[in-house]
């Protein structure tokens, strides 16, 4: 599904806008020198990882796909030779490990059943699997305890781990657009190459006819199959006459005549619009018929700006909820006073570009 012109665009919509987005660290009331120097040391935090925080986020972002992302926290002391690009012996970051979701197989609770205490990773279709083996149960999975993961959901409800996929409501559009498309391409075929047409004597479909007689049968709707799958290249056919001159045998191809009751194209741009409006990124199309700049922020109509919104603002909560007093205790630091991760709100772009933009990927 994820492949599908109209939803990889819904996607890549959402992507785009989170990949412009900036991320900064709120200080807190009353900032210190020391609240300074410790906010200026998280905002360095998350830009001293193996990967770019923008990666990061894209991996985390995948949560609106599969309702649910896993990053296992991975620390490491600040200094040059371990990596860093700070050398003041302070615990940061190495990496957020994006832990895929199609190798979380189980999710693990504690005897009440109310609380995640770990996760277990299937590598047994990890390439070179073999060097993780160490690290395995007897069971062959990784286990990951829930001190040592951040997980990111979306639209979660009763506080289950999977979240709710973004996909799910855009499941009965995107089938029957899949079918749809399949028909008038079969259509499209017909119409072109016409409807393979034969015409054999009666005797030749009599139910009780003669093995010989019903060999004819099966032969000539053997050919007509061939044509219409564009397997045959010629077709050689006898030419015989009754006794008054008639032909025994025709074949010809039935042109489409006249107009279809219904517009095909036009249902499958409706049913692609309505993928696009349940992603929120229908805005996209905004350039077709209107022109100039105009502020994301300052469009409450908007949709695709302000889910992208919420969903950096789930995970700001998240960095803010677990990772960031997780560093401040491994540092000796008191948590009542850790300042806040946010991200800035979407700067100005140009509607007509942007949606110019994806309508040429859809082209």
């Amino acid at each position: 599904m994820s492949y599908s012109p109209a939803v990889s665009i819904g996607r890549g919509a959402i992507n785009t806008l989170i990949s412009r987005s900036e991320v900064a660290v709120a200080p807190v009331v009353g900032e210190t020198e020391t609240d300074k120097a410790r906010r200026e040391y998280l905002f360095s935090v998350l830009h001293d990882m193996e990967n770019s925080f923008q990666s990061t986020i894209q991996n985390i972002a995948t949560s609106k796909e599969w309702g649910h992302q896993v990053s296992e926290m991975v620390f490491r002391r600040r200094l040059l030779k371990n990596g860093s690009k700070w050398n003041d012996g302070l615990i940061g970051i190495s990496k957020l490990a994006h832990r895929p979701q199609a190798t979380i197989v189980k999710w693990n609770y504690d005897e009440s059943g109310r609380n995640l205490v770990s996760i277990s990773q299937s590598i047994a279709n990890v390439e070179n699997s073999s060097r993780f083996m160490s690290l395995t149960d007897e069971n062959g999975l990784i286990v990951i305890p829930r001190e040592k993961f951040l997980l990111f959901r979306s639209d979660a409800t009763s506080d289950n781990p999977l979240g709710s996929s973004c996909l799910k409501s855009v499941y009965l559009a995107w089938k029957q657009l899949t079918l749809l498309e399949e028909h008038l391409l079969r259509g499209v075929a017909k119409d072109t190459s016409g409807i393979p047409y034969a015409q054999l004597p009666v005797k030749f479909l009599d139910p009780n006819a003669s093995p010989e007689d019903k060999a004819v049968y099966t032969a000539t709707k053997k050919i007509l199959d061939d044509i219409a799958e564009g397997l045959s290249k010629n077709i050689i056919f006898p030419m015989m006459r009754d006794d008054q001159g008639n032909e025994l045998f025709s074949m010809q191809l039935l042109e489409q005549k006249g107009g279809k009751a219904y517009d095909l194209p036009l249902i499958i741009r409706q049913l692609q619009a309505n993928i696009l409006s349940v992603l929120s990124a229908d805005s996209i199309t905004m350039g077709a018929d209107k022109s100039g700049s105009m502020s994301l922020q300052d469009s409450d109509t908007n949709m695709l700006a302000l889910r992208v919104s919420f969903l950096l603002s789930q995970v700001a909560d998240t960095l803010n909820q677990f990772l960031v007093p997780l560093l401040w205790r491994m540092n000796g630091w008191q948590t009542d006073r850790t300042p806040k991760i946010y991200f800035k709100d979407i700067s100005s772009v140009s509607l007509e570009e942007f949606s110019k933009f994806f309508q040429r990927i859809a082209a």
